[in-house]
Order: C-alpha cells, then structure tokens, then sequence
C-alpha cells in the first residue's frame, strides 16, 4: 500500500481499529496516530519510537510500557504507579536496587532474572521471585528444601540435588518433570514406578523405559 493510502487510512474517521494498528506499526503518519483515541494505536506509535516525550505521560498504562520497552524516560517511569511498566524498567536494568523492593512480586520477579540482589529475594515470600533466583542457580542448596514444589522443581532443572534419595516422594515428582534424560537418571527413574500406583507415574516410566532401551 502507498504511503498516501495509509495517510487517507490513518485519518478518515469510522476506519478499523486494526488499519491504524497496521499504519503505525509500518510507521505512517505518526504525527496524527500518537493522538489516536485507541491506546493499542498510541502504543503501536511508542514502539515505533516516535513521541516517547508525549507519550511516557499517556494515561494508559499500555501505552507507558511501550514506551518503557524503548528505554525512554526510565527515571521517571520507575515509579510509575502500574506494576507492568515496572517490570520493563526492571528488565532494562535501571533502578534495581529500588525495584528489589517492589511491592509488586511480578517486578521483584524482574528484578531477580537479572540477577540482582539475590541474596536478599532469596528469602522472597513469593515463590515465583525464588523460582526466578533458583533458575539464576544461586542458593541452591536452600531452595532445594523450599516449600514450594515449584521452586524445587526450579531446582532440579538446574541439575542440583538430583541425589536425592529415591524414597523422597516430592523429588520422585521433581524427577519425572524436570529430569535431563542422562544414563543416571533413566536408572534413578526407573525405580519409581515400584512407589506409585498413578497413572502420571506409569504413562513416564513407560516414556522412560522406551528411552532407556533405545540407548
């Protein structure tokens, strides 16, 4: 499409919302689009790069995270007021040492899978934060006896503790769902169909049997 259309397009009135989404996206008349009354349009335009002054003030949250996933205004949108604008600050890697204490789990979360201040989101009372310190492969031998599953599972993927005594039921678990298929593994695994009568346990051991006899 020429790019008189897209201009024809952008401002004719009652045009599909998705038509001023697809104009700004290929980057036509940005100056009438970034006061578009649509915030996915406004948005379209931030990420295009164009505006971000005007734009990093927009009253929708949407439009301000585009606008934080271009690394603009970073000073400012550090303490905006939603948490999904945080998080893109976060992933910048601009004002950790403020965000690690977020109150918002989702941006502390952030701020762990950049690897900062894990010593302290270690003992994060979200398990989502200590799922993201484990994957960084820091306090393993902590998160290991984590409450949460989920976390140990993280744990396990990380290929710590996997000596784990077979008889410990929540391992056993860790085991089927986040093993590397190596030779010792397939061996510890194939042990457990002798401590459960499940059918998740029974469908994966047969998974497994049929790995380890094509090895």
């Amino acid at each position: 499409m020429k790019k008189e259309n897209f201009e024809v397009l952008a401002r004719a009135s009652g045009k599909k919302l998705q038509e001023r989404i697809y104009a700004a996206n290929c980057g036509h008349n940005l100056d009438t689009l970034v006061n578009d009354v649509s915030f996915h349009v406004r948005a379209a335009v931030a990420r295009q790069g164009y505006g971000l002054d005007k734009l990093v003030d927009d009253v929708d949250l949407e439009v301000r995270t585009a606008v934080a996933e271009q690394g603009y205004g970073l000073d400012k949108l550090v303490d905006d007021e939603d948490w999904p604008v945080r998080v893109e600050v976060a992933y910048h890697g601009y004002g950790l040492e403020k965000l690690v204490t977020d109150k918002d789990w989702q941006v502390r979360e952030a701020v762990a899978k950049q690897g900062y201040g894990l010593d302290k989101l270690i003992n994060d009372e979200s398990w989502h934060v200590r799922v993201a310190v484990a994957e960084q492969g820091y306090g393993l031998d902590k998160l290991a006896n984590d409450e949460d599953p989920d976390v140990r599972e993280a744990v396990a993927r990380q290929g710590y503790g996997l000596d784990k005594p077979v008889g410990d039921e929540s391992w056993e678990y860790l085991y089927i769902r986040s093993m590397p298929f190596s030779k010792k593994t397939l061996e510890q695994l194939s042990q457990l169909s002798e401590h459960f009568d499940l059918d998740e346990y029974e469908v994966i051991a047969k998974a497994v049997s049929e790995l380890y006899e094509r090895r």
